[in-house]
């Protein structure tokens, strides 16, 4: 019985360690630009646009962070900038995700660029 206990410990210790790596490692690849534009380097080698933490009121994404092309704006990225009013998207993003500028009650005007070819609800 006092084996089991034991067990049971270290598994849920190792279980917790595993989970804070876990974490930690998610959180390596997320960065912000000095702008507030949050992006993570995606599977294609490219720039996903991930969260905005600015208060400009018009945003200009850059077509490439870290010399890597950005290439898509991901799901809830813009959602809540209640502030934002306008965004140029360049030429190289290809997808625009989900919801990426929900509740953005300002917004009256984003540039899109031939290069989208899907864009999300």
């Amino acid at each position: 019985m006092k084996n089991m206990k034991n067990m049971k410990k270290r598994f849920l210790r190792a279980l917790w360690a595993a989970a804070l790596m876990a974490a930690a490692a998610a959180n390596i690849h997320a960065q912000t630009t000095p702008d507030g534009l949050r992006y993570e380097r995606n599977r294609q080698g490219g720039i996903t646009i991930t969260g905005y933490t600015g208060t400009a009121a018009a945003v200009v994404i850059p077509a490439a962070i870290e010399g890597k092309p950005v290439t898509a704006i991901g799901g809830w990225a813009f959602a809540h900038c209640t502030s934002l009013a306008s965004v140029t998207i360049p030429t190289g993003v290809t997808a625009i995700g989900n919801h990426a500028f929900y509740d953005c009650s300002s917004l009256t005007s984003v540039t899109i660029p031939n290069s989208v070819t899907a864009i999300g609800d």
